[in-house]
């Protein structure tokens, strides 16, 4: 079984009851990053197939938003009884029914087509039509649009929907309330209890990326992640691209000898190989999270059953988990296509895929217009900022590390032994004064 594929037996009793909601009717379920949603979802697709024996081995049932997603699930299907057939992406259903049903196109139906054309095309040759399936189960509906909303009505009877809108990427995406009429939902949503993945650290520094003020105060408060496991989040600052790098492989190489499952995240698709190829060059064994059409440049790709370092994009991790989360060239340049509260939900949607610890990186000099909300961390204790430390004298032993008693013990030993030094203590004259500046 995945590392991510909790059993059914150890869900938490509101994640069993989301499981086990009657088969017939129409859902919405919210909740916080690693409340179990997709997990959930994955668990009642299972659950409906078991107790109803209306979905096929073939047929389509749960639909997810992103081809990375999608493999992420197929991962733990096999000990829940379902088939890679199951799962699908809502876009590839709609060109699979494009190609089969609509004669104008069929077998040659352009790639070129966007996906809004894709959908708004599905939705008229759907209309009016009877439903091809009795159950759908859609994860991160609130990037789902008004018209596939539309689509899923005509598609299925009954429809089970995963959302959390504080972390939609995409413009056209819904509100709960929006999700809840589009439905045609009669009842409330239900809205999955706090107890969430992340450690209080990672919750901490996740809740300075919330616009909306009173939620991003109560949002730390409501972690439910192992204390015990919980490591101050760090901030490294490189003098170039190359030294970036070059502390990120260590970094990773380090959180893998802890036995830790490590993402490394990035805005855009050709950072991925960017990233990729730098660690391995590093000798750090990576596999890169890509959709098909962009498995082109021969790196090993995640089947997220192992324990490699997956590099992935911001939009591609959603749904996924890790121990610790790397988040390197921190930019407006890498982060051009995102701007105002996109950028801070696409912050915090990769922020909140670490369960432990998260490393941030950035170049000196480089504009980045969310370093204020950084440096604010930093001063109120959320970050660890370790660029000042670039020379410091245990820099191979330690490298930028998080570990949870740097700062009780190490901190204070070497602030006695700066004193002692510029004292005239006795070896003073064998210590490089400089080392000690970061303190």
């Amino acid at each position: 079984m995945t590392p991510w594929m909790v059993p059914l037996e150890e869900l938490s009793l509101s994640q069993l009851a989301a499981v086990e909601l009657p088969a017939r009717g129409r859902y919405l379920i919210t909740g916080p990053p690693g409340s179990g949603k997709t997990l959930i979802a994955v668990h009642r697709a299972a659950n409906l197939m078991r107790t109803t024996g209306a979905i096929g081995d073939g047929e389509p049932c749960l639909f997810l938003f992103t081809n990375v997603l999608k493999d992420y699930v197929a991962s733990g299907l096999e000990s829940l009884g379902l088939s890679r057939e199951n799962v699908t992406t809502f876009d590839a259903w709609c060109l699979r029914y494009l190609r089969a049903n609509c004669t104008p196109f069929g077998e040659g139906f352009p790639e070129a087509y966007s996906v809004a054309d894709r959908r708004r095309l599905v939705h008229t040759y759907r209309r009016g039509e009877h439903w091809l399936y009795r159950f759908a189960i859609v994860d991160e509906g609130q990037d789902l649009s008004p018209e596939a909303y539309e689509i899923l009505n005509s598609m299925a009877e009954h429809i089970t929907v995963f959302a959390d809108p504080m972390q939609q990427l995409y413009g056209e995406g819904m509100d709960r309330w929006s999700i809840r009429s589009a439905l045609r939902m009669c009842h409330e949503p239900i809205r999955l209890p706090d107890g969430f993945r992340n450690s209080p650290a990672v919750s901490a520094l996740a809740a300075r990326f919330i616009e909306d003020e009173a939620a991003s105060w109560s949002y730390p408060s409501r972690a439910m992640g192992n204390l015990y496991d919980s490591e101050k989040s760090v901030l490294f600052t490189a003098q170039s691209h190359r030294a970036e790098m070059e502390r990120l492989a260590v970094v990773v190489s380090k959180r893998l000898a802890m036995g830790q499952r490590v993402g490394i995240l990035v805005p855009q698709n050709d950072q991925v190989v960017e990233v990729a190829n730098a660690l391995r060059l590093r000798d750090v064994p990576v596999e890169a999270a890509q959709a098909p059409s962009r498995r082109l440049h021969g790196l090993p790709q995640a089947d997220f059953t192992g324990s490699r370092p997956i590099v992935v994009t911001y939009h591609s991790a959603k749904g996924l988990t890790f121990d610790s989360v790397c988040l390197p060239r921190l930019s407006d340049q890498s982060f051009y296509r995102f701007q105002g509260s996109l950028r801070l939900r696409v912050l915090f949607t990769g922020i909140t895929r670490a369960t432990r610890h998260v490393y941030l990186s950035r170049v000196a000099g480089e504009a980045f217009a969310e370093k204020p909300i950084l440096e604010a961390a930093v001063t109120a204790g959320d970050l660890l900022d370790l660029t000042p430390r670039e020379r410091c004298l245990w820099e191979d032993e330690y490298c930028g590390d998080a570990i949870p008693f740097f700062e009780p013990v190490v901190i204070p030993f070497l602030t006695e032994l700066k004193e002692h030094v510029q004292a005239g203590g006795r070896g003073a004259e064998a210590w490089d004064r400089e080392e000690f500046d970061f303190l």
